[in-house]
């Protein structure tokens, strides 16, 4: 297998484990978004000895809902991804071989017959080219959106352990909710992290094409 054959299937693959992680994150979402109302039953339960936390059940409600919304929209954009790497990988094929036959029939005696196909090909491995980095990098946008609200999670957690500590007889049951967000958004920013290192390996290398006839 050729170099440009193997970055061209990395592509495929790095953009595919992406979209397969991030469906991993929305179940992450959920169990936070169970989390945070288990947190509202248990701070109802402690009345004044958690006055304190009871805000912030709904701030951790509000996150898992943000997370969710923004977990989708990433995975939407991901998918859409993988069926343009996919579409490209064809075309990259489907030139490739277009321009070994013209190496190889190149006195050919209506040789010139072939070079419009070859054209259209070419011209259409270059748009998706660039499609496909125009949304590498929408896609790396929305991750980082994804991260910046895991540390948003991170620091209500942080909140969420100190007020538990207060809580007195609830003290443990709340302490679970807190460690349970920081875990979950740990989680997802490792996830979220994995996923935009695999975007910045798959560099306009992996997608080069041959120009020259």
């Amino acid at each position: 297998m050729s170099q440009t054959t193997r970055g061209q299937n990395n592509t495929v693959i790095g953009v595919a484990t992406i979209a397969a992680d991030l469906h991993k994150v929305m179940y992450i979402a959920w169990s936070v978004s169970i989390a945070a109302k288990n947190a509202m039953i248990i701070s109802a339960q402690a009345g004044e000895q958690a006055r304190s936390f009871q805000p912030l059940t709904r701030f951790i409600d509000e996150i898992a809902h943000t997370t969710i919304k923004s977990t989708e929209k990433v995975e939407h954009e991901s998918i859409s991804l993988t069926r343009l790497s996919a579409n490209y990988l064809r075309t990259r094929d489907a030139y490739t071989r277009f321009h070994q036959v013209d190496r190889i029939g190149k006195d050919a005696r209506y040789r010139h017959t072939f070079d419009q196909t070859i054209d259209k090909c070419l011209l259409q491995l270059q748009e998706q080219t660039q499609r496909l980095h125009q949304q590498l990098f929408r896609l790396n946008d929305f991750m980082q959106d994804l991260d910046m609200d895991m540390r948003a999670a991170l620091a209500v957690a942080s909140v969420c352990r100190i007020e538990a500590s207060r809580a007195g007889e609830y003290r443990n049951s709340l302490s679970v909710v807190a460690d349970d967000l920081e875990r979950a958004a740990r989680e997802i920013q490792n996830t979220v992290k994995e996923g935009m290192d695999r975007i910045h390996q798959l560099t306009i290398q992996d997608t080069e094409f041959e120009t020259e006839r």
